[in-house]
């Protein structure tokens, strides 16, 4: 197993042994109130502890990290609960498993050259991903299973890469990152400042996540 793989084992285990860490969910809330520059009254925080409290961290995991990436605002309640449905939806149990085809990793390929979607060069140093023949396959026969299942893959695919992405020290790492440069400035972050704290972050990892990375047709 090579030791990237083994990383991605270990941050998995680290993930699933802290489904109800409410520090965990803390940290994902003050994330976002972070990126979205919102800061919460007492009575707000306490009804957000209550709201978030009987749902798993990968759940809210999916949820805080879809808005974040794709929100405009500091979401609403419902909002977030919206996303958590989707996360319990895409996991919901389907006939037949997702086996990848030993050529590939969960269904992803690297790719290291050529051009991305904006006509832009793939820089070599992060790469960009392609989905492999053997997912193309498998979501076809997911489709294929009724109309269920395939009005549930239509609508929201599984989250398949979930504990591959930034594990919670990572988390907490960027949100430290975020609070002492919106100290240093003394003003809210813009996009290019933002993303060079995830530049940072991926760095000190030694790997970019694959929603980082330029997904190629």
């Amino acid at each position: 197993m090579s030791d990237q793989r083994r990383q991605r084992k270990q941050r998995t285990n680290e993930i699933q042994s802290e489904l109800s860490d409410p520090s965990a969910k803390s940290i994902l809330l003050k994330t976002c109130q972070a990126l979205f520059a919102k800061d919460l009254t007492d009575e707000e925080t306490d009804f957000w502890a209550k709201l978030l409290q009987p749902i798993d961290v990968p759940a809210l995991r999916f949820a805080f990290d879809n808005w974040n990436r794709s929100g405009q605002f500091f979401p609403k309640p419902a909002d977030i609960l919206e996303q958590v449905k989707a996360f319990n939806m895409s996991i919901r149990k389907v006939d037949g498993q997702f086996r990848p085809c030993g050529s590939c990793e969960n269904g992803w390929i690297y790719v290291y050259e050529g051009l991305t979607p904006a006509q832009n060069p793939v820089d070599p140093k992060i790469g960009a991903v392609r989905r492999c023949q053997c997912w193309n396959d498998y979501c076809e026969r997911v489709k294929a299973a009724g109309p269920a299942n395939s009005g549930m893959f239509s609508t929201h695919p599984f989250y398949e890469h979930y504990g591959q992405g930034y594990g919670l020290a990572d988390v907490r790492y960027l949100f430290d990152q975020f609070r002492k440069k919106r100290k240093q400035l003394d003003r809210p972050l813009n996009p290019n400042e933002i993303e060079a704290l995830y530049k940072h972050l991926d760095e000190k990892r030694g790997e970019v996540p694959y929603w980082r990375r330029p997904q190629l047709p």
